[in-house]
C-alpha cells in the first residue's frame, strides 16, 4: 500500500506541476487582457500588516467566503483538504478541535496551533484525565471575509500556541460608507439518514455616514444523522441518526468613527454546537460467535486483599477463580458469586449500525466579546488596541465499557488453574476458536443503568469551562515604508481553566459483573459516583514583540522580530472517590497536586526576501515557536498498582511531576510567482522544523503523565498553483509532503534498566499522512447576458499511514493501518447579478475506506500470528457518506 500510495501522490504531483509548465511554456504568447482572466488577489493581515497574499514572504493560504462556498467547504474539518499541511487530529467534542499544522501536533497540555477570530485568541490549555472535552472551540464558517492559515511557528507576532502555525477567521466587518448584505440557504440529503439543512443572514451598514456602522448576522444548520445506535444482542437499531446535530451563531459588530482618523469597533459574538452522539463510527458486521463461560468469584476473599500493593489490583479488577462447568458445580456454594455464561453473536449489521450501550452527546458554547481601537497616526503609522473576553464551555457524557474489558480471565495463580474448565471464546466459520483472556466489551447479565440504557452503569460526564481576557496594544508603519518598516507591541492574556469531570455509577453493575459491592471491591461506601475530577488551570502571560524589515534596495528586503515572553502557569487537581480508594482529597493520600511553573521563551525570526519583479519573490525564513510547560495530573491508586504490576515501579516520585516547554527551530526556504499576465501563480516551500524537548503523553491504564521527549523532527515540501489557461477555466492544485517523526528515543526510567518505560522510539513516525492533494477545476458558462453557469470538481486525497509501527507492544495488523482516503466532489451552479443557485455531490463516489479499530491486539511477533486480546466488535469510521444537496447564496 505504501508503494500505490507514493506512486499515485507522485502522479498528482506531477500533474500539478504539468499544469504550471504548461502555462509557464505559453509565456510568450499573447493573453487576452481583463479582470476576467486574472487570478483573485486576497489581502491578508498575516504580518499584522495589509499585503496581498502571494506578496507576503510566507507560506500562507487564503480563502475568501465566496471561494469556501464554491468549494463545499463549511467546516474546519474541510479546511483538510485545501490547505497543504492542515489536518484535525482529535475532536472530542462537537465544535472543538485539536489542529495540526506541518506535523507539529497537540497530544496534551497547551496549544500548538494558533487560533483567531479576528484578533480574539480561541485556542486553549488541554484538561487532564479522560473525556474532558479538550480542543478548540470553532466558530462557523459564515459571513467571513477571508480565512487565513499561516503555515509555521509564528513565535514573533501571534505568540505561543502557535508553534505549528496559526488559524485565523476574519469576519466581515461594519462599513461606514455602504451596505452589504451576504445569505446562505443549503438542503442536501444521503441515502443512510437524516437531511442536513442551514439558513443564515448578514447584513452591515452605516446607521450615520462615515460615522456610525454596524454589521449583523445570524446563522443556524441542523446536521442530519447517519449513525444507527444498535442493541449488542439483537442487533436491532435503538436510536436511528444518533449522531444529528444543531448549530447555531449569531454576531453583532458596530464601529464608531469618534474623528475622521480613528475608529472604535465593538463586537459580539456568540454560538452554540450540540451533537446527540458525537461519534461517525459504526461497528463491522460480527461473523462469528463469542462465547463467555459461567464464571465464578468470591467477593468476601478479594475484600480481604490489601489496598496497596500489586493485590490491590486483584481486589479492584477481580479475575473469575473458576469457570465452565467447575463454576457451574458451586451454585448456591457459601461465598460465592456465580455468574451465567452466555453466548453473543453473530451480528448481521448494516453499514452505520454503531453497537453501543448509548450514545456520547456533547455541547459547545462560546461566546467573544471584543473591542478594538484603531488610530491611523501621521506618516501612515497606525496605533492599535484590541481588549478581548472569551468563555467557552462544553459538556458531555459517555458510558464506559472498561471495566467490561479490563478483567482478565486467567488464574490470578497457576495453583488455580485447574479451576478454569472454559475460557472466553471467539469462533469464526470455518475456524478453531480464538481464545481471548480479555478485552470483552458487553455482557446480557450487566443490565445496571445511570441513563436508561442498560448496561450504561457507569457514565463519564464531563464540564469543560474557559475564560481568557487579553489585551494587545500595537504600533505598526505601512509595510512599503522605506527604508524600515516595522511592528512592535505589548501583550498580556489571563486564561483560566475549570474542569469538573464525574464517572457516575450504578455500583448493582459491578455487582453484576463480580458480585462486589462498593466496600469490597475498592474498599469505600457507595457515594453515587465512581470518580470525581476537579481541575483547575491559570495561566498568566506577558510579553513584549517587534518585528521590523529593512528596504535594503529595491528587491531586497531583510527582517529580524523577537518576542519575548513571561508566562506562569499554575495547577490543581484533586481526583478521588471508589477509583482512588477514598473519598478524601489530600496532598497526602496522593488524590491532589498543586504546582506552578514559570516559562520565559525568547522567540527570535529571521527572514531575507528577494523580488524579481512584481509579485515574483523567493524567501528563506528561520523562526522559533514554543508551547508552555505544565503540572501533571493525579497518578490515581489503580494507575499506581499498573506501574506496579507492569513496570516494578513502586516509588510514583520518578513519574516527573513537572514537564517542560517545548520549542521548535523552522528553517525555510519558498518562492512565489505570477506568470502569464495574472492568469497563472505558483507557491512552493521547502522547510525543515528542529522539535525539542517534545511534550508526549504517557497513558497507564486510564492515567497519564506527561514527559519531554528528546527530540523529534518534521520536513516536507508544499506547493500551490492556479492556472487560467482562458478565462472560462480555471485550475488550481496543491500538494504536500511531510515526514514528521522522533529522532531520538525516550525511556522513562522506572529503577528497573531491564524494563523501562518506552515512551518514544527513534525513528518513530507521527501518525498522519504523508503525501495530501487537492485538485480542482472550474468552468464558468456566459448563458445569456444576465446569466452566466459554472461547473466544479475538486478531487482530494491523502496517503495512508500507521497509528503505532510493528514491533510497538501496541502494534495491530487489523487497527494500527489507516488506508488512504479519497474525494470527488462536484458542484453545477447558476449566477444572476448578486444572486447564485447550485446542486453538488461532495464524496461522489460514495468512498467507503476508514480507519478500524480492534480486532488482534497485544501480539507476540510481528506478523501477530499470536496474540493475547482480540477485540469481537471491531469498528471503522467512513466519513461523511455521499451528499447531494441545493444551495442558495445572495452577495451583495
Amino acid at each position: 500500500m505504501k508503494g500505490r500510495s507514493f506512486h499515485k501522490a507522485a502522479l498528482l504531483f506531477s500533474t500539478a506541476l504539468t499544469s504550471v509548465a504548461f502555462a509557464g511554456a505559453a509565456l510568450a504568447q499573447p493573453a487576452a487582457a481583463g479582470s476576467d482572466s486574472r487570478i483573485e488577489e486576497v489581502v491578508v493581515t498575516a504580518t499584522r500588516q495589509s499585503q496581498n497574499v502571494n506578496s507576503v514572504p510566507l507560506a500562507v493560504t487564503a480563502q475568501t467566503q465566496k471561494n469556501l462556498d464554491q468549494q463545499g467547504v463549511q467546516t474546519i474539518n474541510d479546511l483538510q483538504g485545501i490547505v497543504p499541511g492542515f489536518r484535525i487530529t482529535d475532536q472530542e467534542g462537537s465544535g472543538n478541535v485539536k489542529v495540526a499544522i506541518r506535523g507539529i501536533v497537540q497530544n496534551i497540555g497547551a496549544a500548538t496551533t494558533g487560533f483567531y477570530l479576528d484578533e480574539t485568541p480561541l485556542q486553549k490549555r488541554d484538561a487532564a484525565g479522560f473525556l474532558s472535552q479538550n480542543g478548540t472551540p470553532v466558530p462557523p464558517l459564515f459571513d467571513l471575509d477571508r480565512v487565513e492559515v499561516l503555515r509555521g511557528p509564528q513565535g514573533t507576532l501571534f505568540g505561543g500556541g502557535s508553534e505549528g502555525g496559526t488559524v485565523r477567521y476574519i469576519q466581515a466587518q461594519p462599513s461606514l460608507t455602504h451596505y452589504s448584505e451576504y445569505a446562505r440557504a443549503e438542503y442536501s440529503g444521503n441515502a443512510y439518514g437524516d437531511p442536513t439543512y442551514e439558513a443564515g443572514a448578514a447584513i452591515g451598514g452605516p446607521l450615520v455616514q462615515d460615522k456610525l456602522g454596524f454589521r449583523a448576522s445570524i446563522f443556524a444548520r441542523k446536521t442530519g444523522g447517519f449513525i444507527d445506535l444498535t442493541n449488542f444482542q439483537t442487533g436491532q437499531v435503538y436510536q436511528k441518526n444518533s449522531n444529528s446535530g444543531d448549530l447555531g451563531s449569531a454576531r453583532l459588530a458596530v464601529t464608531w468613527a469618534p474623528t475622521s482618523n480613528a475608529t472604535i469597533t465593538a463586537s459580539y459574538f456568540g454560538s452554540t454546537d450540540e451533537t446527540k452522539n458525537n461519534d461517525t463510527g459504526f461497528t463491522l458486521p460480527v461473523t462469528g460467535t463469542l462465547s463467555v463461560p459461567t464464571s465464578c468469584f468470591n467477593p468476601a476473599s478479594t475484600a480481604a486483599f490489601p489496598l496497596v500493593g500489586v493485590l490491590a489490583l486483584a481486589r479492584s479488577n477481580p479475575s473469575p477463580f473458576a469457570t465452565g462447568v467447575i463454576c457451574q458445580g458451586m451454585a448456591g456454594a457459601p461465598g460465592v458469586y456465580v455468574r451465567p455464561g452466555y453466548t453473543l453473536g453473530p451480528l448481521n449489521l448494516s453499514p452505520y449500525q454503531e453497537v453501543a450501550v448509548g450514545p456520547t452527546p456533547t455541547s459547545t458554547q462560546m461566546q467573544v466579546a471584543t473591542i478594538d481601537a484603531k488610530v491611523d497616526l501621521p506618516h501612515d503609522h497606525t496605533f492599535r488596541s484590541v481588549t478581548s473576553y472569551v468563555h467557552d464551555r462544553q459538556t458531555g457524557w459517555q458510558a464506559q465499557t472498561f471495566p467490561l474489558s479490563t478483567m482478565s480471565y486467567s488464574p490470578a495463580v497457576p495453583a488455580l488453574a485447574a479451576l478454569y474448565a472454559a475460557y472466553p471464546t471467539y469462533t469464526l466459520p470455518g475456524q478453531a476458536p480464538l481464545r481471548l483472556t480479555s478485552g470483552i466489551q458487553f455482557n446480557p447479565y450487566v443490565t445496571a443503568s445511570v441513563n436508561q440504557y442498560p448496561g450504561d452503569f457507569l457514565v463519564a460526564n464531563a464540564h469543560n469551562e474557559h475564560t481568557n481576557f487579553t489585551q494587545e496594544f500595537r504600533l505598526s508603519s505601512a509595510a512599503t515604508q522605506t527604508p524600515v518598516s516595522y511592528v512592535v507591541g505589548a501583550y498580556f492574556s489571563s486564561a483560566r481553566l475549570v474542569v469538573h469531570q464525574l464517572a457516575t455509577w450504578n455500583n448493582q453493575g459491578y455487582q453484576q459483573l463480580d458480585g462486589a459491592n462498593s466496600q469490597q471491591q475498592f474498599g469505600t461506601i457507595d457515594p453515587g459516583y465512581f470518580a470525581n475530577i476537579n481541575e483547575t488551570d491559570q495561566d498568566t502571560e506577558a510579553a513584549a514583540f517587534g518585528e521590523a524589515t529593512w528596504h535594503a534596495t529595491d528587491k531586497l528586503n531583510l527582517t529580524a522580530g523577537l518576542r519575548v515572553t513571561h508566562l506562569v502557569s499554575t495547577f490543581s487537581q484533586s481526583n478521588y472517590g471508589p477509583n482512588s480508594f477514598t473519598l478524601t482529597p489530600s496532598l497526602a493520600n496522593g488524590t491532589q497536586v498543586l504546582g506552578s511553573i514559570t516559562n520565559d521563551p525568547v522567540t527570535p525570526k529571521f527572514s531575507a526576501e528577494y523580488t524579481f519583479a512584481p509579485h515574483e519573490l523567493v524567501y528563506a525564513t528561520a523562526s522559533q515557536g514554543y508551547r508552555a510547560g505544565g503540572i501533571n495530573q493525579v497518578i490515581t491508586s489503580t494507575g499506581q498498582i499498573l506501574l506496579n504490576v507492569l513496570y516494578g515501579l513502586s516509588d510514583t516520585s520518578r513519574i516527573p511531576k513537572f514537564y517542560q516547554q517545548d520549542s521548535v527551530w523552522s528553517y525555510e526556504v519558498g518562492g512565489k510567482f505570477r506568470f502569464w499576465d495574472g492568469r497563472g501563480q505558483l507557491n512552493l516551500a521547502a522547510y525543515l522544523i528542529d522539535w525539542d524537548n517534545v511534550q508526549v503523553n504517557q497513558s497507564i491504564g486510564g492515567d497519564a503523565f506527561v514527559v519531554n521527549a528528546p527530540h523529534a523532527q518534521s520536513k516536507g515540501v508544499e506547493v500551490e498553483t492556479q492556472v487560467r489557461p482562458f478565462a472560462p477555466l480555471s485550475l488550481n492544485a496543491s500538494v504536500s509532503y511531510d515526514e514528521a517523526k522522533y529522532t531520538s528515543a525516550y525511556n522513562l526510567d522506572t529503577g528497573n534498566p531491564a524494563n523501562p518505560i518506552k515512551v518514544v522510539q527513534n525513528g518513530q513516525l507521527f501518525p498522519q499522512p504523508q503525501w495530501t492533494a487537492d485538485v480542482g477545476a472550474r468552468y464558468d458558462l456566459r448563458l445569456s447576458d444576465a446569466f452566466r453557469g459554472y461547473v466544479r470538481a475538486d478531487y482530494r486525497w491523502a496517503s495512508g499511514f500507521q497509528v503505532v509501527p510493528p514491533g510497538n507492544p501496541s502494534y495491530s495488523p487489523d487497527s494500527s493501518n489507516v488506508p488512504e482516503t479519497r474525494n470527488l466532489d462536484l458542484r453545477i451552479g447558476v449566477e444572476h447579478d448578486a444572486y447564485e443557485l447550485n446542486i453538488f455531490a461532495t464524496n461522489l463516489t460514495d468512498n467507503r475506506e476508514g480507519p478500524t479499530t480492534g480486532g488482534r491486539s497485544q501480539c507476540f511477533n510481528t506478523a501477530c500470528s499470536s496474540y493475547n486480546s482480540y477485540t469481537v466488535y471491531r469498528t471503522t469510521n467512513w466519513g461523511l457518506p455521499r451528499q447531494i444537496g441545493i444551495q442558495f447564496v445572495y452577495r451583495r
